[in-house]
């Protein structure tokens, strides 16, 4: 639906003056005034999918977050802390047990082409105007040990947040960057991309949202 800024603009025209829309002129009585807003949102909703048909390019321009990994993450604290002299982050470990979800239970992560859990300890180093997540990553098959592997500690990624989380998905992937990981959470899902050989660094595209 419409946003608050919205309503109250739609409420001014019909107070003011008679409502145009495509040709229809609506009166401005409680009941049309709801008609007025269920058209006026559906012809935002149509002009939404359009541009998210013909996307050619990544909604954002602005970085939320650059993803580090790291050998040790209590050490990799330490020295931002005090060198930032901010409080040591709290250090996030995920659970050992936890089953294998898929699509069908709401959250689940896929990693190059089969659903698993992927793991790390991650800490957020808060600078601004963008913040820091530092990653451990386990001993054990995800983006962040593929990272390690291949090039020790550094740089892995830097982060977006985006409007039309599939949508950029099947951007990337027409333009030959393809997916690497997709984790849904259901109050907000991320992905990662093989940018690296084209950018120089993986993208994560971020929505939040429940599904």
């Amino acid at each position: 639906m419409l946003n608050m800024l919205a309503r109250a603009e739609i409420t001014i025209r019909l107070i003011r003056e008679p409502v145009r829309d495509s040709g229809d002129i609506i009166i401005g009585t409680h009941g049309q005034y709801t008609a007025a807003v269920i058209r006026l949102a559906r012809l935002q909703f149509i002009n939404d999918q359009k541009w998210r048909m013909n996307m050619e390019h990544i909604s954002t321009n602005q970085i939320v977050k650059i993803g580090v990994v790291v050998d040790n993450i209590e050490q990799a604290v330490k020295h931002y802390a005090e060198l930032f002299q901010i409080e040591p982050p709290v250090i996030r470990i995920p659970k050992s047990d936890v089953p294998v979800q898929i699509p069908e239970d709401g959250a689940y992560t896929w990693y190059r082409g089969e659903y698993r859990n992927v793991r790390c300890k991650t800490a957020v180093i808060p600078l601004e105007p963008i913040y820091i997540e530092l990653i451990e990553p386990f001993d054990e098959p995800s983006p962040w040990n593929e990272f390690k592997e291949r090039h020790g500690q550094g740089v892995h990624y830097v982060a977006f947040h985006v409007e039309g989380f599939q949508e950029h998905i099947d951007l990337l992937e027409n333009k030959g960057m393809g997916l690497i990981q997709k984790t849904e959470k259901g109050h907000e899902r991320y992905a990662y991309f093989d940018t690296a050989s084209k950018l120089g660094v993986t993208l994560e595209f971020k929505e939040r949202g429940n599904q």
